[in-house]
């Protein structure tokens, strides 16, 4: 008899997997994809967080006033460092109305009263910084604080005493008066100007270098604009013969139109090759003005061209080697210098589809022009030579939002347009509200591959919050911001780990990890968490099933002596030799996916992650 056995397949256990290592912890956040899918460095929920030059994970930089008292409800809206040829330096507030001085930690002083309650543009040039806050436009030298006088140009020469002459220079829009220059012939005493109807200031005038006085040495008509030298209380007569000898500068009210100048919101100094004038935008929908070579005081009245169309606004200027680009809402065009002879300025169209509706996060970034708009996020201009729609690079996939996490486009559009931005440390900073969206560039700089989604995702950025700025500074390395709400200006510094002395609160949750076994329940048994050498560091990782439901909270502390954070409550004599490593116990069971949050919000505590390890056992497959 010939016995048969049936043969039963049996469930072969798994050989124990290998720990979890995870070595860097930089990618920063991403709300593009679901939490499984994210990069294992990526974070799905990250909070005041950066990485340090390792790309170790620590809390990002706190906040301290720099001076005591506030000056007043409202904006700060400008802060300015004006840097002397002489070799000093003017720190310049605008708050309010007032325009003031400060330095070191001491509190403003105020320099000039009158500004609009507004947000400016400021620029050195010819070693005066200047102003124009939409109403205004005024200058200081160091010294003295006044709203600016325009020059007037001598707008035509070799003129006969009848008004015959030749054209010189142009009208000047920030100024109503101007110059004309006569050839004297000694008999003639009536000299008539290029404009009638003047004002009521005062006719001047030069006679061969010497200054002759209006009622003393000559009369004026100011119906005809006529100036006779017949007339007077002092030795007077025909001026002597020579050739434009006989200067006169007169006013008539409403000659020119100083707003266009005024109005204008975004400044930059460019002129091709040398940057020899100011251009101004801002203030009309696509114009563009700019000044006389080496003279911020003369803005000439055919100074001015339009760029695209006006239902599409300029808002803002970036120069890159010898181009200027300008900014527009919805696109993107360069502008040449193209004299020879005579002067020209060239505008062509870079892009149509892409522009910048958010003037105030444009920077220069690892020499590329990088910039933001409401309706798409963060972009970078990969060149300026050609037009191509492939010449502007999306950068902010990562934290634009999806997948039920806001993100920088559900910020509120009227908080997207007034956003601010500063380059500072190696990283692009952007402010929309009270949130920060932080681009670490020096850690993941741009790379253009043509494969855009792959360009940006890789980027680290980081996700900030209570910073409440209106304006940016950066000097000498050292980054401020003018608060939003109250006249006051804050320092952001790396070692103080806490806004003002309250704590920041920060946090790292981790992807929703599977550990490339997501057909398997798994035991995680242990979590370590390597931190950086310091003292005092307190973190509370809290666990979660995988419904998202929290399992569990602990906190472990790692006491290690040191200065740089010191505080006598969590005072101890032990000291690492290493960084430490702090110890967990999930006790997570039967879970496919494995997901901790890592947590401090103490005051003068950091969060520091180096790298990490979790160790795991798989129980059985899942049923599917």
């Amino acid at each position: 008899m010939v016995r048969q056995y049936q043969q039963f397949n049996v469930l072969t256990p798994p050989s124990s997997p290998k720990p979890f290592r995870l070595q860097l912890i930089d990618g920063g956040v991403s709300y593009k994809y679901e939490q499984s899918q994210i990069a294992d460095s990526q974070s799905p929920y990250s909070l005041n967080t950066c990485c340090d030059d390792r790309g170790a994970l620590q809390k990002r930089p706190g906040q301290a006033e720099v001076y005591d008292t506030t000056l007043g409800a409202g904006a700060v809206h400008y802060i300015y460092d004006y840097k002397l040829l002489a070799g000093t330096t003017k720190r310049i507030i605008h708050h309010g109305t007032k325009l003031y001085t400060q330095t070191g930690t001491t509190q403003p002083i105020e320099i000039y009263s009158g500004v609009a309650n507004a947000k400016g543009v400021a620029f050195t040039f010819g070693d005066v910084w200047y102003y124009i806050d939409g109403t205004n436009f005024i200058q200081y030298n160091g010294t003295t604080a006044a709203a600016v006088v325009g020059y007037a140009p001598i707008i035509s020469e070799a003129r006969t005493p009848a008004g015959v002459g030749t054209i010189n220079e142009s009208l000047n829009l920030m100024s109503n008066s101007w110059r004309d220059s006569f050839n004297g012939n000694n008999s003639d005493t009536a000299f008539t100007l290029s404009y009638a109807g003047l004002s009521t200031v005062t006719v001047t005038a030069t006679i061969a270098g010497v200054t002759k006085t209006e009622g003393t040495h000559f009369t004026v008509n100011r119906t005809t604009g006529v100036v006779d030298f017949a007339a007077g209380t002092s030795p007077h007569g025909a001026p002597a013969t020579g050739t434009n000898n006989v200067i006169i500068q007169a006013e008539k009210t409403g000659l020119n139109d100083s707003t266009y100048i005024k109005k204008n919101k975004y400044a930059v100094i460019f002129g091709g090759a040398n940057d020899t004038r100011v251009f101004l935008t801002g203030g009309d929908a696509s114009t563009v003005y700019y000044c006389e070579v080496a003279n911020a005081l003369y803005w000439p009245t055919p100074n001015w061209f339009m760029v695209g169309s006006d239902a599409d606004f300029n808002t803002g200027f970036s120069v890159m080697y010898d181009q200027l680009v300008l900014l527009k809402q919805r696109s993107i065009s360069r502008i040449e210098y193209v004299g020879s002879t005579t002067m020209d300025f060239a505008s062509y169209p870079l892009n149509s589809t892409v522009g910048c509706d958010m003037p105030y996060t444009i920077q220069t970034i690892d020499n590329n022009i990088v910039f933001c708009n409401s309706y798409a996020g963060a972009f970078v201009m990969t060149a300026t030579d050609t037009r191509t729609e492939k010449n502007v690079a999306p950068l902010s996939g990562n934290i634009n939002g999806g997948y039920g996490r806001a993100g920088l486009l559900d910020e509120t559009n009227a908080n997207l347009l007034l956003a601010t931005s500063v380059d500072w440390d190696g990283k692009y900073i952007i402010c929309v509200g009270s949130n920060a969206y932080v681009w670490d560039y020096a850690l993941t700089p741009f790379s253009y591959t043509g494969k855009a989604s792959e360009d940006e995702e890789r980027l680290a950025w980081f996700v900030w919050d209570n910073i409440n700025a209106n304006c940016w500074l950066v000097d000498d390395g050292t980054c401020y911001y003018g608060d939003r709400d109250t006249g006051l200006v804050q320092e952001l510094t790396p070692a103080i780990f806490s806004d003002n002395g309250v704590a920041i609160n920060s946090y790292w949750k981790c992807k929703l990890l599977h550990f490339g076994l997501p057909e398997w329940e798994k035991h995680i048994s242990d979590l370590y968490i390597r931190t950086r050498e310091a003292g005092n560091v307190a973190l509370t990782v809290t666990f979660y099933d995988r419904k998202g439901a929290v399992l569990s909270t602990k906190t472990a502390t790692s006491k290690s002596f040191s200065w740089d954070y010191f505080s006598w409550d969590l005072f101890t004599w032990e000291a690492y030799s290493v960084p430490p490593t702090l110890h967990f116990k999930p006790k997570v069971k039967k879970s496919v996916y494995f997901q901790f949050m890592v947590s401090n919000n103490e005051v003068g505590q950091n969060l520091s992650i180096m790298d990490l390890e979790a160790c795991y056992s798989l129980t059985r497959k899942t049923k599917g």
